[in-house]
């Protein structure tokens, strides 16, 4: 009985032990994060860190400590000191990433919360019952969430045009076609290639009438940015039906929708503006929830919209068909879409080359000699796999895979079936084989095609495991993905501060910009003239030759753009335009009716 009695009172003072670790560093992180929460500065300038009180830290960290330690042992509550160490390491990371703008902090601290997280949990098993995913509290959890998601990413795209900061490319282009195919149904630019033409000479989109219906009941900019953002996050939909379909739990499959929408490479991109591409993120997920579901009208719907994507949409398509091959043993339908995409491929091809501004393979250059064309790019590739090797794992790149596998925890890596492998033959080709900075880049829109088929794979590997297991995996990857989600916002913050800061500015300029008359012919320098794009005629203005217009505007918050003033003003005014902008010291107007001449 005595050593009963004795093992017990052991055991007894190490988990009190344990307690006032947890109670302890618990107080030391919160006393840290509330004296460096003052300035931005503070969590990572050495001068601003040493002026922090070194008594003050220990007396506080003490305070905080005693009393989580007090909580947890009165209340017989063994568990409240490791649970607030644990949330305190996910505020402290969650705070100083939004400090720092850094996707490599960012890392850091995603993988410190990780382990942090899988260390308790190994201890506290009791804690993966504890965590419901399951009845209403949670839905409306994540249903707040959803929304809050969707108010933050909307509000900041739609500060970014009004601070006037969306450029030609790639915004002004998209925000003109609209307006051309709501007026005329075709979807033409002047802005794209210094000339009327259509889009679809440049790269074949059909699948963007799906959005025309809302633009021509709300025809605006904002209508453009904030379809884009809704679009985007309605891939949750598809991505819970998937988990659905796969026997997933409620909860888990709501959890996985977290995670999506919290995953960099489906934000990152929102914010350099418009793009087709962004598309394939919800009708990829669209297309494999309908293969594994076997619903085959669906399916053959989504396939098409997919290939209408873009030209080079036909390469997800071509891997979902060897996927259906080699893995689903599908040979007829899956040879037949794989024929159907080569050969829309090709046609595409070809109509660009012909009839169009000729496909972009220039993007492969580091593959391509000068004069060669998309043949010796692929001989090229095949002669000499260490030189295809050599190009995909730069530094950049390596970085590039680490924002895109960390937050899924690289599980798209942790299949045996060498089948599923195939689905990620877009990743190598599409953002790592080329030398194109925007294809490598969370921030771009060449991401968002290989992000359904990751979390297409994310599903494939967590519906075999046991519930208890993924909703470990789930909250893993939510982890990283917080840190690196809250990286990437913390960046683009500055455009409320912006229009907070600068609002009198910035519509005085379009006060200004309201002056030209709706049908006159413009040529604009790259800034405003996504604010002036719902028009017949407009440029972007260059270095080049100016075009033959009735107005001509210039930004002068950049000083590219005032020495481009400074080098045409003689002459427009020798042509007899007159000055009309109200404000030059911010942007000068030059108009002239008629100018060419009727």
């Amino acid at each position: 009985m005595k050593q009963i009695w004795m093992r017990m009172k052991e055991k007894q003072i190490q988990e009190t032990g344990i307690m006032a670790v947890f109670a302890l560093a618990s107080g030391w992180l919160l006393a840290s994060l509330l004296m460096q929460s003052g300035e931005d500065s503070r969590f990572f300038a050495l001068s601003a860190i040493a002026e922090i009180g070194t008594g003050k830290l220990v007396v506080f960290s003490l305070l905080y400590g005693t009393m989580i330690f007090a909580i947890g042992y009165f209340l017989k509550r063994k568990w409240i000191p490791t649970a607030c160490f644990t949330g305190c390491v996910v505020l402290y990371g969650f705070m100083a990433c939004l400090k720092s703008q850094d996707l490599n902090v960012a890392l850091g601290f995603g993988g410190v919360t990780l382990l942090v997280w899988l260390l308790v949990i190994s201890k506290k098993q009791t804690w993966l019952e504890r965590i419901r995913t399951e009845g209403r509290k949670f839905y409306l959890f994540c249903g707040i969430g959803a929304a809050l998601w969707a108010g933050l990413i909307g509000s900041l795209v739609v500060l970014r045009y009004l601070d006037l900061r969306t450029p030609c490319f790639d915004f002004g282009i998209f925000s003109q076609m609209f307006y051309y195919m709501r007026k005329t149904g075709l979807p033409l630019t002047t802005c794209e290639r210094e000339g009327l033409l259509s889009h679809f000479a440049v790269h074949v989109s059909p699948s963007l009438y799906l959005l025309l219906p809302v633009y021509a009941i709300f025809p605006s900019q904002i209508t453009i940015l904030i379809l884009q953002v809704l679009v985007v996050g309605s891939g949750v939909i598809p991505l819970w039906k998937l988990g659905k379909q796969k026997g997933m739990a409620n909860g888990i499959c709501f959890g996985l929708c977290i995670v999506y929408l919290l995953y960099p490479a489906t934000t990152g991109g929102l914010f350099y503006d418009f793009h087709e591409n962004k598309l394939l993120l919800p009708l990829l997920l669209w297309m494999l929830y309908a293969l594994e579901s076997e619903k085959t009208v669906l399916f053959a719907v989504m396939t098409v919209l997919v290939l209408g994507v873009k030209e080079d949409a036909a390469i997800y398509v071509a891997c979902v068909a060897l996927y259906m091959i080699f893995g689903k043993k599908k040979w007829k339908s899956g040879l037949a879409v794989l024929i159907a995409s080569i050969a829309w491929f090709f046609a595409v091809f070809y109509y660009l080359q012909t009839y169009g501004d000729g496909a972009m393979i220039g993007r492969y250059s580091n593959f391509i000699l000068n004069g060669s064309g998309i043949g010796s790019m692929i001989t090229n590739i095949l002669k000499n796999p260490a030189y295809v090797i050599e190009q995909c794992f730069t530094e950049e790149k390596i970085l590039f895979m680490l924002y895109m596998l960390a937050p899924v925890l690289g599980i798209v890596f942790w299949t045996k079936k060498i089948s599923r492998y195939l689905l990620l033959i877009p990743f190598l080709v599409i953002n790592l084989m080329s030398n194109n900075g925007y294809q490598h880049s969370v921030f771009y829109q060449y991401t968002y095609g290989v992000t359904a088929l990751f979390f297409f794979l994310t599903v494939l590997e967590l519906q075999p495991r046991p519930r208890a297991e993924q909703k470990k995996i789930l909250i893993s990857m939510g982890l990283v993905s917080l840190m690196l989600f809250t990286a990437v916002i913390s960046q683009k913050l500055y455009y409320g501060e912006v229009y907070a800061n600068e609002r009198e500015t910035l519509d005085t300029i379009k006060e200004n910009l309201d002056r030209i008359p709706a049908d006159a012919s413009v040529e604009s320098t790259t800034y405003l003239l996504s604010y002036l794009s719902r028009r017949d005629v407009i440029y972007r203005m260059t270095e080049g030759n100016a075009q033959d217009v009735e107005a001509y505007v210039f930004d002068l918050r950049y000083d590219e753009f005032r020495n481009l003033l400074d080098r045409r003003e003689d002459a427009l005014i020798k042509n007899g335009y007159q000055q009309i902008s109200e404000n030059p010291e911010l942007v000068v107007i030059y108009y002239k009716k008629a100018a060419n001449g009727e």
